[in-house]
Protein backbone atom coordinates (compact mmCIF):
# COMPACT_ATOMS: atom_id res chain seq x y z
CA UNK A 1 0.00 0.00 0.00
CA UNK A 2 1.09 3.30 -0.70
CA UNK A 3 2.14 6.05 1.53
CA UNK A 4 2.83 8.65 -1.22
CA UNK A 5 2.58 8.52 -4.59
CA UNK A 6 5.86 8.45 -6.24
CA UNK A 7 6.65 7.07 -9.47
CA UNK A 8 8.22 4.13 -10.89
CA UNK A 9 12.42 3.83 -11.14
CA UNK A 10 13.23 2.50 -14.34
CA UNK A 11 16.18 0.73 -15.07
CA UNK A 12 18.32 0.44 -18.80
CA UNK A 13 19.49 -3.17 -19.52
CA UNK A 14 22.46 -1.85 -22.09
CA UNK A 15 25.44 -4.33 -22.16
CA UNK A 16 25.18 -8.61 -22.36
CA UNK A 17 24.88 -9.80 -18.81
CA UNK A 18 22.70 -5.94 -17.53
CA UNK A 19 20.22 -7.80 -15.16
CA UNK A 20 17.38 -5.70 -13.11
CA UNK A 21 16.22 -8.91 -10.33
CA UNK A 22 13.48 -8.93 -7.54
CA UNK A 23 14.63 -11.53 -5.02
CA UNK A 24 11.79 -13.15 -2.51
CA UNK A 25 11.10 -15.34 -0.39
CA UNK A 26 9.08 -18.89 -1.14
CA UNK A 27 5.46 -18.53 0.61
CA UNK A 28 4.95 -22.04 -0.32
CA UNK A 29 5.99 -24.91 -1.85
CA UNK A 30 5.62 -24.35 -5.71
CA UNK A 31 6.13 -24.77 -9.63
CA UNK A 32 7.06 -20.94 -11.14
CA UNK A 33 5.63 -21.06 -14.82
CA UNK A 34 5.32 -17.61 -15.44
CA UNK A 35 7.17 -14.18 -14.35
CA UNK A 36 5.60 -10.48 -14.73
CA UNK A 37 7.05 -7.43 -15.78
CA UNK A 38 5.92 -3.55 -16.32
CA UNK A 39 8.10 -2.72 -19.63
CA UNK A 40 8.85 1.23 -20.11
CA UNK A 41 10.52 0.94 -23.19
CA UNK A 42 12.72 -0.86 -26.01
CA UNK A 43 14.93 0.82 -28.35
CA UNK A 44 16.04 -0.58 -31.47
CA UNK A 45 17.10 -4.08 -31.46
CA UNK A 46 19.16 -5.14 -28.55
CA UNK A 47 18.77 -8.78 -28.98
CA UNK A 48 17.65 -11.98 -26.57
CA UNK A 49 16.24 -11.34 -23.24
CA UNK A 50 16.52 -13.76 -20.72
CA UNK A 51 13.37 -13.65 -18.41
CA UNK A 52 13.13 -16.38 -15.19
CA UNK A 53 14.00 -17.47 -11.93
CA UNK A 54 17.25 -17.82 -10.58
CA UNK A 55 18.79 -19.28 -6.98
CA UNK A 56 19.97 -16.88 -4.50
CA UNK A 57 23.39 -17.10 -2.88
CA UNK A 58 23.03 -17.56 1.13
CA UNK A 59 25.89 -15.92 1.99
CA UNK A 60 25.29 -12.53 -0.30
CA UNK A 61 21.75 -12.39 -0.78
CA UNK A 62 21.74 -11.57 -4.57
CA UNK A 63 20.90 -14.04 -7.67
CA UNK A 64 23.82 -16.61 -8.51
CA UNK A 65 23.90 -16.42 -11.88
CA UNK A 66 22.04 -20.37 -12.16
CA UNK A 67 19.19 -20.50 -13.57
CA UNK A 68 16.29 -22.53 -12.01
CA UNK A 69 13.88 -22.04 -14.78
CA UNK A 70 13.80 -19.00 -17.80
CA UNK A 71 12.48 -18.28 -21.30
CA UNK A 72 14.97 -16.89 -24.11
CA UNK A 73 13.01 -14.01 -26.04
CA UNK A 74 13.67 -11.68 -29.14
CA UNK A 75 13.50 -8.21 -27.52
CA UNK A 76 10.91 -6.86 -29.97
CA UNK A 77 7.52 -5.14 -29.78
CA UNK A 78 5.36 -8.23 -28.99
CA UNK A 79 7.61 -9.81 -25.91
CA UNK A 80 8.08 -6.01 -24.57
CA UNK A 81 5.75 -3.90 -25.66
CA UNK A 82 6.45 -0.15 -24.32
CA UNK A 83 4.54 1.39 -21.07
CA UNK A 84 2.99 -2.36 -20.34
CA UNK A 85 2.87 -4.73 -18.31
CA UNK A 86 3.60 -7.58 -19.54
CA UNK A 87 3.11 -11.72 -18.61
CA UNK A 88 5.95 -14.09 -19.84
CA UNK A 89 5.35 -18.16 -19.97
CA UNK A 90 8.63 -19.71 -19.14
CA UNK A 91 9.37 -22.66 -21.51
CA UNK A 92 11.50 -24.60 -18.34
CA UNK A 93 9.75 -24.16 -15.25
CA UNK A 94 11.37 -23.35 -11.69
CA UNK A 95 10.48 -25.68 -8.64
CA UNK A 96 10.79 -23.43 -4.98
CA UNK A 97 10.21 -24.95 -1.54
CA UNK A 98 8.87 -22.92 1.69
CA UNK A 99 11.34 -20.46 2.97
CA UNK A 100 13.77 -20.70 -0.23
CA UNK A 101 15.26 -17.55 -0.89
CA UNK A 102 15.02 -16.98 -4.91
CA UNK A 103 15.17 -14.04 -7.72
CA UNK A 104 12.83 -12.96 -10.57
CA UNK A 105 15.14 -11.95 -13.28
CA UNK A 106 15.16 -10.41 -16.32
CA UNK A 107 18.54 -10.13 -17.99
CA UNK A 108 20.58 -8.50 -21.30
CA UNK A 109 21.16 -12.48 -23.09
CA UNK A 110 22.96 -12.07 -26.34
CA UNK A 111 23.18 -10.00 -29.17
CA UNK A 112 23.93 -5.85 -29.46
CA UNK A 113 23.24 -4.20 -26.52
CA UNK A 114 24.48 -0.47 -25.97
CA UNK A 115 23.54 2.53 -23.83
CA UNK A 116 21.89 4.90 -26.83
CA UNK A 117 20.47 3.11 -29.38
CA UNK A 118 19.68 -0.87 -28.54
CA UNK A 119 17.94 -1.57 -24.74
CA UNK A 120 15.37 -2.41 -22.66
CA UNK A 121 14.33 -0.23 -20.36
CA UNK A 122 12.23 -1.75 -17.06
CA UNK A 123 10.48 -0.43 -14.10
CA UNK A 124 11.85 -2.39 -11.38
CA UNK A 125 9.88 -0.45 -8.30
CA UNK A 126 7.37 1.72 -7.72
CA UNK A 127 6.41 4.41 -5.25
CA UNK A 128 8.38 6.28 -2.35
CA UNK A 129 6.85 4.62 0.48
CA UNK A 130 4.47 1.76 1.48
CA UNK A 131 3.51 2.89 4.78
CA UNK A 132 3.49 0.12 7.95
CA UNK A 133 4.02 -3.08 5.59
CA UNK A 134 7.87 -2.23 5.35
CA UNK A 135 9.51 -5.88 5.22
CA UNK A 136 12.73 -7.55 4.48
CA UNK A 137 11.46 -9.32 1.37
CA UNK A 138 11.31 -8.26 -1.57
CA UNK A 139 14.14 -6.59 -2.71
CA UNK A 140 15.83 -5.10 -5.52
CA UNK A 141 19.42 -5.49 -7.25
CA UNK A 142 20.31 -4.39 -10.61
CA UNK A 143 23.55 -4.78 -12.63
CA UNK A 144 23.97 -1.88 -15.10
CA UNK A 145 25.82 -1.39 -17.85
CA UNK A 146 28.74 -3.87 -16.34
CA UNK A 147 28.40 -1.85 -13.10
CA UNK A 148 26.57 -3.46 -9.82
CA UNK A 149 23.85 -1.82 -8.09
CA UNK A 150 22.57 -1.16 -4.20
CA UNK A 151 19.88 -3.58 -2.56
CA UNK A 152 17.10 -1.46 -2.97
CA UNK A 153 14.54 -2.84 0.02
CA UNK A 154 11.66 -1.09 2.03
CA UNK A 155 10.06 2.04 0.76
CA UNK A 156 8.96 0.30 -2.69
CA UNK A 157 6.56 -1.84 -4.53
CA UNK A 158 8.63 -4.18 -6.89
CA UNK A 159 7.17 -4.19 -10.50
CA UNK A 160 8.87 -7.79 -11.45
CA UNK A 161 6.42 -10.89 -10.15
CA UNK A 162 5.73 -14.55 -11.17
CA UNK A 163 3.40 -16.86 -10.56
CA UNK A 164 2.36 -20.57 -11.25
CA UNK A 165 -0.70 -22.06 -13.11
CA UNK A 166 -2.92 -21.10 -9.80
CA UNK A 167 -1.52 -18.29 -7.53
CA UNK A 168 0.75 -15.59 -8.48
CA UNK A 169 3.20 -14.34 -6.18
CA UNK A 170 3.90 -10.74 -6.69
CA UNK A 171 2.33 -8.95 -9.25
CA UNK A 172 3.85 -6.20 -11.97
CA UNK A 173 1.86 -3.08 -12.01
CA UNK A 174 1.61 -0.29 -13.09
CA UNK A 175 -0.22 2.85 -10.91
CA UNK A 176 -3.42 4.58 -12.10
CA UNK A 177 -3.94 8.10 -10.23
CA UNK A 178 -7.33 8.73 -10.14
CA UNK A 179 -8.43 12.10 -9.19
CA UNK A 180 -11.24 13.19 -6.77
CA UNK A 181 -14.87 11.83 -7.30
CA UNK A 182 -18.55 13.40 -5.85
CA UNK A 183 -21.57 11.67 -5.94
CA UNK A 184 -22.44 12.89 -9.54
CA UNK A 185 -19.36 10.83 -10.91
CA UNK A 186 -19.24 8.07 -12.92
CA UNK A 187 -18.12 5.51 -10.81
CA UNK A 188 -19.47 6.57 -7.65
CA UNK A 189 -18.47 3.87 -5.57
CA UNK A 190 -14.89 2.34 -5.87
CA UNK A 191 -13.19 -0.74 -3.31
CA UNK A 192 -12.67 -4.33 -3.14
CA UNK A 193 -14.72 -7.48 -3.84
CA UNK A 194 -13.44 -10.38 -1.87
CA UNK A 195 -14.07 -13.85 -0.38
CA UNK A 196 -12.07 -15.83 2.09
CA UNK A 197 -11.51 -19.65 0.86
CA UNK A 198 -13.53 -22.05 2.95
CA UNK A 199 -10.48 -22.92 4.84
CA UNK A 200 -10.22 -20.19 6.46
CA UNK A 201 -12.48 -20.08 9.48
CA UNK A 202 -16.26 -20.64 9.83
CA UNK A 203 -16.65 -17.27 10.22
CA UNK A 204 -15.70 -13.74 10.70
CA UNK A 205 -16.57 -9.76 10.75
CA UNK A 206 -14.91 -6.71 9.12
CA UNK A 207 -14.19 -4.02 11.70
CA UNK A 208 -12.98 -1.55 9.23
CA UNK A 209 -10.19 -0.92 6.43
CA UNK A 210 -7.02 0.35 6.43
CA UNK A 211 -6.69 2.88 2.97
CA UNK A 212 -4.46 5.06 1.09
CA UNK A 213 -6.52 7.65 0.12
CA UNK A 214 -8.07 11.15 1.42
CA UNK A 215 -10.60 13.33 0.93
CA UNK A 216 -9.38 16.35 -1.73
CA UNK A 217 -11.03 19.26 0.71
CA UNK A 218 -12.35 20.28 4.01
CA UNK A 219 -16.51 19.97 2.87
CA UNK A 220 -15.44 16.65 1.29
CA UNK A 221 -18.11 13.39 2.96
CA UNK A 222 -18.05 9.73 1.86
CA UNK A 223 -19.70 6.70 3.12
CA UNK A 224 -18.14 3.01 3.95
CA UNK A 225 -20.63 0.59 2.45
CA UNK A 226 -19.72 -3.54 3.42
CA UNK A 227 -22.19 -5.38 0.74
CA UNK A 228 -23.00 -8.91 0.70
CA UNK A 229 -24.02 -10.43 -2.79
CA UNK A 230 -27.35 -9.51 -3.34
CA UNK A 231 -26.25 -5.73 -2.76
CA UNK A 232 -27.88 -5.73 0.66
CA UNK A 233 -26.07 -3.15 3.19
CA UNK A 234 -24.74 -5.42 5.93
CA UNK A 235 -22.65 -2.52 7.34
CA UNK A 236 -22.83 0.89 6.65
CA UNK A 237 -20.92 4.37 8.40
CA UNK A 238 -20.64 7.77 7.00
CA UNK A 239 -17.46 9.98 7.37
CA UNK A 240 -16.45 13.48 6.59
CA UNK A 241 -13.25 15.36 6.77
CA UNK A 242 -12.75 15.50 10.52
CA UNK A 243 -11.95 11.57 10.35
CA UNK A 244 -9.04 12.53 7.49
CA UNK A 245 -8.53 15.29 5.56
CA UNK A 246 -5.30 16.36 3.61
CA UNK A 247 -4.53 17.77 0.66
CA UNK A 248 -2.28 16.65 -2.29
CA UNK A 249 -1.35 13.70 -0.01
CA UNK A 250 -1.98 10.21 0.16
CA UNK A 251 -2.28 8.97 3.52
CA UNK A 252 -2.55 5.66 5.08
CA UNK A 253 -5.79 5.53 7.89
CA UNK A 254 -7.77 3.03 9.59
CA UNK A 255 -11.38 3.46 9.09
CA UNK A 256 -14.29 1.61 11.54
CA UNK A 257 -17.61 1.18 11.54
CA UNK A 258 -19.33 1.06 14.44
CA UNK A 259 -18.46 -2.01 16.39
CA UNK A 260 -21.74 -2.62 17.99
CA UNK A 261 -23.05 -3.51 14.46
CA UNK A 262 -20.88 -6.10 12.86
CA UNK A 263 -22.02 -8.70 10.71
CA UNK A 264 -20.50 -11.75 11.37
CA UNK A 265 -19.56 -13.28 7.22
CA UNK A 266 -19.13 -16.59 6.02
CA UNK A 267 -15.75 -18.08 4.06
CA UNK A 268 -16.55 -18.94 0.52
CA UNK A 269 -18.72 -16.19 -0.18
CA UNK A 270 -18.82 -13.12 -2.08
CA UNK A 271 -18.84 -9.70 -0.70
CA UNK A 272 -17.88 -6.28 -1.24
CA UNK A 273 -16.48 -3.19 0.37
CA UNK A 274 -16.58 0.29 -1.26
CA UNK A 275 -16.29 4.18 -0.58
CA UNK A 276 -19.22 6.16 -1.89
CA UNK A 277 -18.81 9.77 -2.26
CA UNK A 278 -21.70 11.63 -1.02
CA UNK A 279 -21.19 15.28 -1.90
CA UNK A 280 -23.27 16.78 -4.48
CA UNK A 281 -20.73 19.00 -5.68
CA UNK A 282 -17.12 18.84 -4.16
CA UNK A 283 -14.69 16.12 -4.42
CA UNK A 284 -14.34 13.65 -2.31
CA UNK A 285 -11.73 10.79 -2.15
CA UNK A 286 -8.11 10.18 -4.05
CA UNK A 287 -6.30 7.21 -4.70
CA UNK A 288 -3.88 5.40 -6.69
CA UNK A 289 -5.17 2.22 -8.17
CA UNK A 290 -2.63 -0.79 -9.59
CA UNK A 291 -3.49 -2.56 -12.86
CA UNK A 292 -1.22 -5.55 -13.57
CA UNK A 293 -0.93 -8.37 -15.94
CA UNK A 294 -2.86 -10.62 -15.16
CA UNK A 295 -5.60 -11.31 -12.83
CA UNK A 296 -4.14 -10.45 -9.00
CA UNK A 297 -6.54 -11.80 -6.58
CA UNK A 298 -4.93 -15.22 -5.78
CA UNK A 299 -1.70 -12.97 -4.63
CA UNK A 300 -3.77 -11.80 -2.29
CA UNK A 301 -6.10 -14.41 -0.59
CA UNK A 302 -4.98 -17.32 -2.34
CA UNK A 303 -7.68 -19.71 -2.76
CA UNK A 304 -10.38 -16.74 -2.27
CA UNK A 305 -10.94 -13.74 -4.30
CA UNK A 306 -9.81 -9.88 -3.83
CA UNK A 307 -10.09 -7.83 -6.87
CA UNK A 308 -11.61 -3.62 -7.80
CA UNK A 309 -14.69 -3.36 -7.99
CA UNK A 310 -16.58 -0.41 -9.25
CA UNK A 311 -20.49 1.36 -9.39
CA UNK A 312 -22.41 4.11 -9.96
CA UNK A 313 -25.29 4.84 -7.79
CA UNK A 314 -27.56 1.29 -7.67
CA UNK A 315 -26.05 0.36 -11.04
CA UNK A 316 -24.27 -3.17 -11.60
CA UNK A 317 -20.83 -3.98 -10.46
CA UNK A 318 -18.09 -3.74 -12.49
CA UNK A 319 -15.38 -5.92 -10.97
CA UNK A 320 -11.86 -5.15 -12.63
CA UNK A 321 -9.42 -8.74 -11.57
CA UNK A 322 -6.28 -7.08 -12.66
CA UNK A 323 -6.45 -4.29 -10.96
CA UNK A 324 -6.94 -3.17 -7.11
CA UNK A 325 -7.92 -0.79 -5.02
CA UNK A 326 -5.07 0.07 -1.82
CA UNK A 327 -7.34 -1.28 0.59
CA UNK A 328 -6.72 -3.74 3.76
CA UNK A 329 -9.21 -5.78 5.53
CA UNK A 330 -9.30 -5.40 9.48
CA UNK A 331 -10.71 -8.71 9.91
CA UNK A 332 -11.67 -9.53 13.49
CA UNK A 333 -13.68 -12.13 15.59
CA UNK A 334 -12.47 -14.61 13.12
CA UNK A 335 -14.27 -17.89 14.62
CA UNK A 336 -12.10 -21.30 13.63
CA UNK A 337 -12.33 -24.90 14.17
CA UNK A 338 -9.22 -27.17 15.47
CA UNK A 339 -6.19 -27.61 12.87
CA UNK A 340 -6.86 -24.23 11.09
CA UNK A 341 -5.13 -21.07 10.11
CA UNK A 342 -4.67 -17.83 8.23
CA UNK A 343 -2.34 -15.91 7.06
CA UNK A 344 -3.15 -12.91 5.58
CA UNK A 345 -1.37 -11.46 2.70
CA UNK A 346 -0.13 -7.83 4.34
CA UNK A 347 -1.13 -5.77 0.95
CA UNK A 348 -5.19 -7.20 1.72
CA UNK A 349 -5.70 -8.10 5.05
CA UNK A 350 -4.59 -8.06 8.75
CA UNK A 351 -6.44 -10.16 11.80
CA UNK A 352 -6.29 -7.70 14.77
Amino acid sequence: MFSSSGGPTSKTLQAIGDYAATICQAEEDATITRVTGYVNARNGTPGTTRVGIQSVSTTTGLPTGTWLGSVDLTTDATNFPATSAKEWTLSTNATVTRGQYYAIVVSALSGTWNTATDNLQLYVYQGTGVGPSLAVFPYNYDVINGVAGAKTTLAILPCLGCGSSTTQYRIAHKPASIGSWNSGSTPNQRGIKFKLPASTATSFKIAGVRMAVGPTNSASTWDLNLYDASNTVLQNRSFTNQEAFNVATLLIRDYYFDESTLTALSPNTDYRIAIQATSATLGCMTYIELSSATDCSSAFIPGGTYHATTRTGTGAWTDTTTAWFPMQLIIDDLTATGGGGLAANPLAGYVR
